[in-house]
């Protein structure tokens, strides 16, 4: 039976978590420092985790499940451009600057075992992102190029959000920008 003093569920403390990294490293990440936060005990967090690691690991596979839904959800789309246009608004209605992108790539550099999981969905990222430019035309030399291109702006936009409190442009406004920038002289890389 559940305590009645337990307020969140399993899925609130990795979101919870996944917050907390999205400005901080997963060394960062305690947790006694979560928990006080949250405003609850330790004892909270232990009956949804075994540990500190199988909340990471928890973290790491929701990150992983973002992906595949925000792929399954914009490819819903059948005109290519369209289809990342809503790949953007997918990323940003998210909260792009509440992801922990970037704690988890530099825990992807310290264990080899996030490092496959990461590469995996970069991977799949990318070979979403070259289906869309296939789509709309592209040929495959430039069709990839600009996948990397836009996957690599992305991680860009991220990176800037989290380490210049002063930067002021919203992912909206930049993915559009960044669309009009990659649909543009189709016949050309």
């Amino acid at each position: 039976m559940k305590p009645k003093n337990l307020k969140l569920s399993r899925e609130d403390w990795i979101q919870a978590g996944g917050i907390f990294l999205a400005n901080k490293d997963i060394s960062s990440l305690k947790v006694e420092v979560l928990a006080k936060k949250l405003k609850l005990s330790k004892g909270s967090f232990y009956w949804h985790f075994k540990d500190r690691g199988d909340l990471l690991w928890s973290i790491l596979g929701y990150w992983q499940e973002i992906t595949d839904y925000l792929i399954q959800e914009a490819s819903k789309e059948l005109d290519a451009k369209k289809r990342l246009i809503k790949l953007f608004t997918l990323i940003d209605e998210a909260g792009a600057s509440k992801s922990p992108e970037q704690a988890i790539l530099l825990w992807s550099k310290q264990d080899k075992k996030v490092a496959k999981i990461v590469k995996e969905v970069e991977l799949k990222r990318i070979e979403f992102l070259t289906k869309i430019f296939l789509d709309y035309g592209f040929d495959d030399e430039i069709a990839q190029a600009r996948a990397e291109t836009s996957y690599l702006a992305f991680l860009g936009y991220m990176s800037r959000i989290h380490r210049d409190l002063n930067y002021q442009q919203d992912f909206l406004s930049f993915s559009k920008e960044l669309v009009d920038l990659l649909f543009a002289n189709k016949g050309k890389s």
